[in-house]
């Protein structure tokens, strides 16, 4: 595979192990070469692609569930209010009724 340099530059790219590390392009125009680490560099880029695939997908698994459950709350939430709602009703019918019951009451009491 050839290096980055010579892949970029559309060069031929010879790496002679026993001789060096650096292919004979690099060598000549004393540049860094990673024609030996470039299959290396593709694998693990491959395995760090799949890895961050695997976290995206856990994590996007993980926003429905939270979604899953704003929704189940806001369900209950809609719930409680329309149930508090009923009782604030009953409440104040009963407050009124007492009311206009210790009225007519004091009103009677006073006529006699």
């Amino acid at each position: 595979m050839p290096c980055s340099n010579c892949h970029r530059n559309g060069r031929s790219c010879i790496i002679d192990p026993s001789i060096s590390n650096s292919c004979s392009e690099c060598v000549r125009r004393k540049v860094s070469c990673d024609g030996v680490d470039v299959g290396a560099q593709l694998v693990n880029a491959m395995e760090e692609c799949h890895r961050l695939e695997v976290e995206e997908d856990k994590l996007l698994r993980e926003i429905m569930e939270l979604q899953s459950r704003i929704l189940r709350t806001r369900e209950q939430k809609r719930h409680m209010q329309k149930r508090q709602k009923e009782l604030f009703d009953r409440c104040m019918v009963e407050h009124e009724k007492e009311v206009r019951e210790e009225l007519e009451a004091s009103e009677s009491y006073e006529e006699h």
